[in-house]
C-alpha cells in the first residue's frame, strides 16, 4: 500500500495516486525541461535553436535595411552641382512626387495645392489636367479624381483643396467659381461662390476665401458670417490666397495675398489681429526707370504670400511664392518667428510654390512646388509638437515610408520575447508541480 493511501490526511485525488505513478509523473515533468534539469544534449539543442533564430532575425533585418536603402531616394548631389546649389535654407527634404506614372499624361502640370486626409492620403490638385491625385506618404499612387475641362464634371480647374475629419474632400474650382464637395469618388454637392479662391474646413465650419474677403459657413453650406470688401484698408482684402482653421483655439487665419498681410479671426468673424508681411504687391513702386522697389520694412520680408496652414505648435505658417519660403508667426499677435526655404530646382528647393498643407501626425509639409512640376514632402525643425507627440510623429513617419520593409523585425522581436516569457512561465509551473508531487510522496526531486 502506498504512503498516500495510508495517510489519513491525504486528499481524495492524492489517495488514487500510487508512489510509483507519482515518481513516473515527476520524471515526465522533469523530462520536459524543468528549470535546472534535463540532459546536456537537450540543452545543446536549445542553444542551437536560439542561435538559428537570432541569425534568421538578423538576416531578416539585414534584408529590410537593404530594401530601405534601395527604396529611399537620396537628395540631389554630385560633382556637377555648383557650390550652394543644394542649399535648402533649413528645409529637410523627404521626397518629391512628380505624378502617378512615367508617361506625360500621368505627370503633374503645375500642381496648385495639397491636403492630407485623416487616413494619411495626400491629395494634390493638378489643374492643368483637371484632376486631383491621391498618394500615400511614401509616394505610392492611391487614387485619381478626374474632372473635365469641357463639361466641368466634377470640376474644370481644381485649385485649392481641403479634407474634413470625416474624409470629405472640398475642391475649389476656379473656372466654375464653385466649391465641389466629394467623398473621393462621387460629387456630393456643388455651391457657386463668386470670386472663390480658397477653402479650409474642420468638424464645425467651412471657411471660403474670395477676391474680396472670406465667408464662414456651417457644414450645410449656410453662411454664418461674411467678412470684407475689395480694397486695401485693414477691413478690406485684395485676393485671399489661403485660409486655415485652428480648431483648438477656434481661430481662422487669412492670407491677404496682394495686400501682403496675415490676419487672425474668431469663428464669429471678429478680427483678433492683423500684421503686414511685406510690401503690398498692389502698391509696388517704380524706382528710376523701370526698376521695381525692393526694400521691405516688415520683419518677415515676404513678397507674395499665397497660402497658410497651422503647424504642430499651433502657429500660422505662411507659404510665399516669390520669396520661395515657409514662414512661422506667433498665434498670439502675428509676430514673425522665422522662415526656411530658398529658390531652386533641386530637392528641398522651391520654384513659385502656390499651396501647401501640414500633417500634424507626421510633422511634415506637402508643398505644391508649382513651377518645378512636383509635390514635395519636407520638414522644418521646430514645427512639431514635443514630448510623446514628437515620438508618435517620428514613428508615423517611419512607418509611412520604405522603412515599412523593417516591420517584420519590429514585429518579431516582441513576439519572440512573449514566446520566451510564456515558455519560462510554463517551465516554472511544471517544476513547481514536480516538486509538490515529489514532496507529497516523500522523495527528493533532485534524486530522480
Amino acid at each position: 500500500m502506498s504512503r498516500t493511501e495510508n495517510s489519513p490526511n491525504a486528499s481524495p485525488e492524492h489517495r488514487e495516486v500510487t508512489e510509483g505513478e507519482a515518481q513516473r509523473r515527476v520524471e515526465e515533468i522533469l523530462a520536459e525541461r524543468g528549470p535546472g534539469v534535463g540532459d546536456d544534449r537537450d540543452r545543446r539543442t536549445r542553444a542551437i535553436l536560439i542561435v538559428v533564430l537570432v541569425i534568421l532575425l538578423l538576416l531578416l533585418c539585414g534584408i529590410g535595411a537593404f530594401l530601405y536603402r534601395l527604396l529611399v531616394p537620396s537628395p540631389d548631389s554630385g560633382p556637377t552641382a555648383r557650390e550652394g546649389d543644394s542649399d535648402t535654407a533649413g528645409v529637410t527634404w523627404i521626397r518629391s512626387i512628380y505624378g502617378f506614372g512615367p508617361s506625360a499624361d500621368q505627370l503633374f502640370t503645375n500642381p496648385n495645392d495639397a491636403a492630407t486626409a485623416p487616413d494619411g492620403v495626400i491629395w494634390v490638385t493638378d489643374p492643368g489636367n483637371a484632376r486631383v491625385v491621391g498618394f500615400r506618404g511614401d509616394g505610392t499612387f492611391v487614387d485619381l479624381i478626374q474632372g473635365s475641362k469641357q463639361t466641368g464634371e466634377p470640376f474644370r480647374l481644381p485649385s485649392r483643396i481641403a479634407v474634413d475629419p470625416d474624409g470629405i474632400i472640398y475642391v475649389v474650382d476656379r473656372a466654375n467659381e464653385a466649391l465641389t464637395i466629394m467623398d473621393g469618388e462621387t460629387k456630393l454637392a456643388s455651391q457657386n461662390i463668386p470670386g472663390l479662391t480658397a477653402v479650409a474646413v474642420d468638424d464645425q465650419i467651412v471657411v471660403v476665401g474670395s477676391t474680396a474677403g472670406f465667408a464662414i459657413l456651417d457644414k450645410d453650406g449656410n453662411a454664418q458670417s461674411v467678412v470684407g470688401t475689395k480694397g486695401t484698408s485693414d477691413e478690406q482684402f485684395d485676393t485671399v490666397g489661403g485660409v486655415a482653421i485652428d480648431s483648438r483655439t477656434d481661430t481662422i487665419y487669412v492670407v491677404d495675398t496682394y495686400n501682403n498681410r496675415l490676419s487672425a479671426w474668431d469663428f464669429s468673424g471678429a478680427r483678433r489681429w492683423i500684421v503686414t508681411l511685406g510690401n503690398p504687391a498692389n502698391k509696388v513702386r517704380l524706382e528710376g526707370g523701370m526698376s521695381l522697389e525692393t526694400s521691405i520694412s516688415a520683419p518677415a520680408a515676404l513678397q507674395l504670400p499665397t497660402d497658410v496652414t497651422v503647424d504642430g505648435k499651433g502657429r500660422p505658417i505662411v507659404l510665399d511664392a516669390f520669396d520661395f519660403s515657409i514662414s512661422a508667426f506667433s498665434p498670439a499677435d502675428g509676430e514673425f518667428a522665422g522662415k526656411a526655404g530658398t529658390h531652386g530646382q533641386r530637392d528641398g528647393q522651391f520654384m513659385y510654390p502656390t499651396g501647401f498643407d501640414y500633417d500634424v501626425t507626421k510633422d511634415w509639409f506637402t508643398v505644391a512646388d508649382t513651377q518645378n512640376l512636383r509635390a514635395q514632402i519636407v520638414r522644418i525643425d521646430g514645427t512639431g509638437a514635443e514630448g510623446a507627440a514628437a515620438l508618435s510623429s517620428w514613428l508615423s513617419r517611419l512607418m509611412s515610408g520604405p522603412a515599412r520593409a523593417l516591420w517584420p523585425c519590429l514585429g518579431l522581436l516582441p513576439l519572440l520575447l512573449v514566446l520566451a516569457l510564456v515558455r519560462r512561465r510554463r517551465r516554472i509551473r511544471e517544476a513547481r508541480e514536480a516538486r509538490e508531487l515529489a514532496a507529497q510522496h516523500g522523495f527528493d526531486v533532485d534524486s530522480v
